[in-house]
């Protein structure tokens, strides 16, 4: 998508669309498709109704494992 909005307009149009991945976004596929070189973001959908699932997807944009198993683990036991 990137590349075509640069071939209709600019490369620096390109560069400032915000892609959001909007498919079902899991804690088990969250890293995956965010790492994706032109997803910028991703709509979470009935994943952000549990709190644990939405936690992992955050810690998994932000690459943030650690913090998962160790800051949030006293709140969400789930998470050790």
């Amino acid at each position: 998508m990137r590349q075509r909005v640069a071939e209709l307009c600019s490369p620096d149009a390109a560069k400032s669309v915000v892609i959001q991945y909007g498919g079902s976004v899991k804690p088990d596929n969250a890293r995956s498709l965010l790492s994706q070189p032109d997803v910028d973001g991703a709509l979470v959908g009935g994943a952000s109704l549990k709190a644990v699932d939405f936690l992992a997807i955050i810690a998994s944009a932000d690459g943030l494992a650690a913090v998962r198993r160790t800051a949030l683990s006293p709140v969400f036991p789930s998470l050790r």
